[in-house]
């Protein structure tokens, strides 16, 4: 039985809307992406409150009955309250990226000529986001290392030695914008792209090991395991129901069958124990976090492709252009 918020074929919509007045356009805040909290978050601006479509702008486009008009503008309402919560560039690859939120909780109520529509807007919306939330790769300042916090928390670093890591962390991050760039532009492969981040994150590690003492460098070691840690602690709260509205999103975004439903869910279902697994490594420090990360790191791409395993062609198409938006291409340094 078809869902029904399923779209028709999303691939020639995929065409019309996906275009996002350029892919190149959405960049991620700059900073050390295993650790969020390491970043000096700049204010909200009301500008990019304002990037969510108003009711009024959603009527121009859309023939809605008043049942449907009511409903459509309660979720508007808030996927504007998190917009404003939030300096992230929405993912629409999450469940709990606030546009795909807004999605999922209107579909329902939605013709597919209607949803097309809405996705449409939608996408206008998280296009000017990214443009407004989009680094200036000349700026050197301090909104993207702020504080040094977080990841370097109780190092105690001397002021030589926040100024080389601030360098190295400027360093990486350019060398991110440059290879992501030529990744959006067609001129690596994914697999091209994974191999230079690595490369970029290997360096980038040499330089912060360089000038860290020996005692800094266990306290670096734990702090990179805690953060790792809290990260899992937040995949899987409420793991089954996470999964549930992931595969609703990527539903609306791919047009499963039911069979493929099943399948995905499955697929992401069967990646908590492994999860688990190595979020009792990190608590418990029983493993170096360099190999956590990556062994978080595989996890992620095995479920992946598990995924991918599951759908047709097109699917995994629109699915890469997509991901070429947000990850693996996040403007994040990794350390």
């Amino acid at each position: 039985m078809h869902r029904q918020y399923q779209l028709p074929r999303f691939q020639r919509l995929l065409r019309a809307t996906v275009g996002l007045a350029g892919l190149s356009a959405l960049f991620a805040l700059g900073g050390c992406s295993d650790s969020s909290d390491s970043i000096t978050e700049p204010p909200i601006s009301q500008n990019e409150v304002d990037t969510v479509p108003s009711m009024s702008e959603v009527m121009n486009e859309i023939d809605l009955t008043p049942e449907q008009a009511a409903e459509v503008e309660l979720a508007l309402e808030e996927w504007r309250r998190a917009a404003a919560a939030s300096v992230a560039i929405e993912d629409v690859l999450l469940e709990d990226s606030p546009a795909m939120v807004f999605l999922v909780r209107v579909a329902p109520s939605l013709s597919a000529p209607q949803l097309t529509a809405m996705r449409r807007l939608v996408a206008a919306s998280i296009s000017a986001r990214a443009n407004l939330l989009a680094p200036d790769p000349t700026d050197r300042g301090p909104t993207f290392h702020g504080g040094i916090r977080g990841l370097f928390n109780g190092l105690e670093l001397t002021q030589e030695q926040s100024d080389a890591i601030r360098d190295a962390l400027e360093a990486s991050r350019e060398g991110v914008l440059e290879v992501c760039g030529r990744y959006r532009g067609g001129e690596i492969s994914q697999e091209e792209l994974r191999a230079e981040r690595t490369a970029l994150r290997d360096a980038l590690a040499e330089a912060i090991d360089a000038v860290l003492t020996e005692d800094q460098r266990a306290q670096f070691e734990e702090n990179k395991l805690q953060i790792l840690s809290r990260r899992l602690n937040t995949l899987l709260l409420h793991y089954e129901e996470r999964i549930g509205n992931r595969v609703k999103g990527l539903d609306i975004l791919l047009d499963l069958s039911d069979e493929q439903v099943k399948a995905v869910t499955n697929v992401l279902l069967d990646a908590r124990p492994g999860l688990e697994a190595l979020r009792e490594s990190a608590d418990t420090q029983q493993v170096a976090a360099a190999e956590a990360w990556d062994t978080f790191r595989a996890l992620q791409l095995e479920t992946d492709e598990a995924v991918r395993a599951e759908l047709t062609e097109d699917q995994r198409e629109i699915l890469d252009d997509l991901r070429k938006m947000h990850e693996p291409c996040a403007m994040g340094v990794e350390v």
